[in-house]
């Protein structure tokens, strides 16, 4: 994979938010992550899913953009799967 992984920027029902550099630009992106056993949580997986194309679809300035989509599978056969997204250092203001 071509990003860093950093620090934990936030958690929800079923991923994990961590800070990510890209490592040929350098720049800095937000990725959710989805670490679990797919036979397990097949309802996580496609909910992950359907939101990467609902996002991907979608073009709008005040909707965070996906960049990347990847999946890696672990030795014991688990799933990550990673989307990747645009950045905001800080709250955004109503």
């Amino acid at each position: 994979m071509g990003w860093k992984l950093g620090n934990e920027l936030g958690s929800g029902h079923f991923a994990k938010v961590k800070l990510v550099r890209h490592r040929k630009s350098g720049g800095f992106f937000a990725a959710k992550i989805l670490d679990k056993q797919l036979e397990e949580h097949q309802e996580d997986y496609d909910a992950m899913m359907r939101e990467f194309r609902v996002l991907r679809s979608l073009r709008h300035e005040n909707i965070v953009g996906v960049r990347e989509m990847a999946v890696e599978e672990a030795y014991d056969g688990a799933l990550k799967v990673y989307m990747v997204m645009a950045y905001w250092p800080r709250e955004l203001k109503a």
